[in-house]
Formats: structure tokens, sequence, C-alpha cells
């Protein structure tokens, strides 16, 4: 909703704006495998190949973490100082009741309270600073096979 709205409001060169729409797209189809390989990952956890079927798992996970922090970090050094310049307090508060709708950002649905406490779980799993999880350094530490917050690994937010 805020690219096309920045759009409407500036001509100003394209500051990126069109790598993110692509990043977006590509971010919804990478999400969708990672369900995939998470649900195989569950099924399949008594397969004779179950370890090589989880560090698959992490690897893509971690690879999917690092692409979202960059992406977050692209839309807070280019888009939001651009929107802040162009966009009217009308278009903030069109966007903010947007936002405040609660809809899925994939399906853009509104959230169903059965799945609240798979969000929940969701949200405790991931790291920081996407959920409430050990951090992402903690992660991209951890040796493979090993899980961050296992003993021996640090975790910022159980100090």
């Amino acid at each position: 909703m805020l690219l096309p709205r920045i759009r409407q409001r500036t001509a100003a060169p394209t500051d990126g704006r069109e790598r993110l729409d692509a990043v977006h797209a590509r971010s919804h189809a990478a999400v969708r495998e990672l369900e995939h390989d998470g649900l195989e990952l569950e099924m399949m956890s008594e397969s004779a190949d179950s370890e090589s079927r989880q560090l698959r798992f992490e690897t893509s996970m971690r690879a999917y973490i690092a692409s979202y922090l960059e992406h977050i970090r692209a839309e807070e050094i280019q888009i939001l100082p651009l929107a802040e310049r162009v966009l009217s307090a009308a278009d903030w508060a069109e966007l903010d009741a947007a936002f405040t709708q609660n809809r899925d950002p994939l399906t853009l649905h509104e959230t169903d309270d059965a799945f609240r406490p798979l969000c929940l779980r969701i949200l405790t799993t991931l790291p920081s600073p996407i959920g409430l999880g050990p951090t992402v350094d903690s992660l991209r530490n951890a040796p493979p096979g090993v899980k961050a917050g296992q003993p021996g690994q640090s975790n910022e937010r159980s100090r």
C-alpha cells in the first residue's frame, strides 16, 4: 500500500522501488516454500534423512531471515524517508487505518481467531527482531545441528 501511494505522490527517481516490489513478490513465494518445507520436516521427522531435512530447512530459514532483514534495511533507508517527504497527513491516516485492520499480509484477508495461537507460536519461534524468539545473532552463531537457545547458546531475551 505504501509504495503505490508514494508513486501517486511523486515523479522522483525510483530510489529502488521497483527492486523492493520484486522482493515483495518473491517474499510471498519464499514464505510458501518455507511453510511447505516446515510441514515436510514435521511430517518426515522420523525418516532416515530427517537430519539433512532439518539442516536444509534451517539453511533456507537463515537465508530468508538475512534477505528479510536486508529488505527492511532498504525500506528504512530509501522508502520511509521518501514517504515522510511526499505523503500528506491524510495519506498517513488512510495507511494507518488500513494497517490496523490486522489483515494477513499474504492473503489480505482478515485473520481468523482460530489461527491466533499458531501466530503466537510462530512469533515466539521466529528470531528477534522479526519475532519474539532468540536473536538473529544467536541463530547465526549456532553450530550446524544446534538450535539457538539450547544450553551453551546465548539468548539475549533470557538474560
